[in-house]
């Protein structure tokens, strides 16, 4: 699939994921390697739907839980911590900005900044360690 906007999300990442994939065309991905995060986007948010998970629940235990999950289930790729950090740098950045996109608004604000300030993946050198 090299068409990201084929790609439909449904369950607790669904609001956010108009908004990733924009980001990463802006970012230079090309559309099938958009198209390939969002599909890890798609299974992770139902994983969390089957869980009663929600997006706050994004820290180490719980994404090192679906990639063995995902593992187990005979998935080949994007099975590593580095396969789901830019999803989880975007959402990261998302909550600690005061202006997102309006269909994330709510849940950007509901995920607040602690739960990704230390418990996410660092995107970027910019971020600091977590003491």
């Amino acid at each position: 699939m090299a068409d990201p906007s084929r790609v439909r999300i449904g369950g607790p990442l669904a609001p956010f994921a108009q908004g990733f994939g924009e980001e990463l065309l802006r970012q230079g991905y090309r559309p099938n390697a958009a198209a390939n995060q969002l599909q890890l986007m798609a299974h992770l948010s139902r994983w969390l739907g089957a869980k009663s998970l929600d997006a706050q629940a994004l820290i180490p235990p719980t994404t090192t839980a679906f990639l063995a999950d995902r593992r187990a289930a005979g998935y080949r790729l994007w099975l590593s911590p580095k396969a789901l950090a830019p999803l989880l740098g975007y959402l990261r950045e998302l909550a600690s900005i005061s202006t997102v996109p309006s269909s994330a608004n709510g849940r950007a604000r509901a995920l607040g900044r602690g739960a990704w300030a230390c418990g996410g993946l660092r995107r970027s050198a910019r971020r600091p360690a977590c003491s």
